[in-house]
């Protein structure tokens, strides 16, 4: 499938007791890729990246943090990724370049003018983005980062999400749950507008204690799976360059299962594959489609 926007995914599912699958949440960030790796041995999202930027051609670079004493430094190691399916590509550290509108500083203190521009998550201008290619660009971070948007992208494709308001405070949050009593009543989810990687979820029951909201945060209908195990579970999986590459299952005793929360990764059962090939295609398509 071709994308002109859209060329990493991380796409996160869960199906509910019934089989059903529901949609959670998208993400621009290569975040999962380090676990893909550890589970498989290998892993195709940097070599699908690599491909995108080697046939743009030219000056090619990745941004990534200052802090090169941490090997565990997510966009440190994203970048040594990259480097070995693209050994001359520059690589520029994240905080000089994120206010740079013309040429970027490579991290041998070199300008250059950039052809392709890849980016774990770190700041960098929009202007790049108006003469060359950036993989993760800000019109893609300001989509996907946008989880309201982003579901009823998803929804108006026809696949399954949750119902999701926008609340300001406790007392409204307390309101609208008791106004809307059997949508709630296997309880609810908080998340934070714009965060990721599990912060700030609450995943709660009916009877749970409500924590204090102090700014606008997203409520949301609760998805229980059939539990494994007695464990939680969802999936997330990454669609790289329009293909699907399969993913991880995240497995928790706990009903907040990221990874950076504490969940388990797993390898992904092949026969959830089928299930899951089609709409994670049909929902970067709308996605990229949207980022035009």
């Amino acid at each position: 499938m071709k994308v002109n926007n859209y060329f990493f995914a991380g796409l996160d599912f869960i199906f509910d007791k019934n089989n059903n699958l529901w949609f959670l949440e998208a993400n621009y960030a290569p975040h999962g890729a380090k676990n893909i790796k550890r589970l498989y041995g290998k892993e195709e999202i940097t070599k699908e990246l690599a491909k995108v930027m080697k046939k743009e051609g030219g000056e090619k670079c990745c941004l990534m943090s200052r802090y090169l004493g941490s090997k565990s430094e997510n966009s440190i190691w994203f970048t040594n990724e990259m480097a070995k399916h693209i050994p001359d590509m520059r690589r520029c550290f994240s905080d000089e370049n994120s206010k740079r509108v013309g040429k970027l500083k490579d991290t041998d203190g070199k300008f250059f003018k950039p052809d392709v521009i890849c980016r774990y998550n770190r700041p960098l201008t929009s202007s790049f983005e108006k003469r060359l290619l950036v993989i993760n660009s800000n019109k893609v971070k300001k989509t996907v980062n946008n989880k309201m948007l982003t579901l009823k992208i998803v929804d108006n494709v026809g696949i399954n999400v949750p119902k999701t308001f926008y609340i300001k405070d406790t007392k409204q949050l307390v309101d609208l749950v008791a106004k809307k009593k059997k949508l709630f009543k296997h309880g609810f989810v908080i998340k934070p507008i714009d965060e990721s990687q599990g912060r700030g979820v609450y995943v709660l029951k009916k009877g749970d204690n409500v924590p204090e909201i102090y700014r606008k945060e997203i409520l949301e209908e609760r998805i229980i799976p059939k539990l494994q195990h007695k464990h939680y579970w969802d999936v997330r999986v990454f669609v790289v360059n329009g293909k699907f590459l399969g993913g991880e299952m995240r497995s928790s005793t706990h009903r907040v299962t990221n990874v950076s929360r504490g969940g388990k990764s797993m390898k992904l059962p092949k026969k959830l594959y089928s299930l899951l090939k089609r709409p994670s295609l049909k929902i970067v398509k709308a996605i990229d489609d949207h980022c035009e």
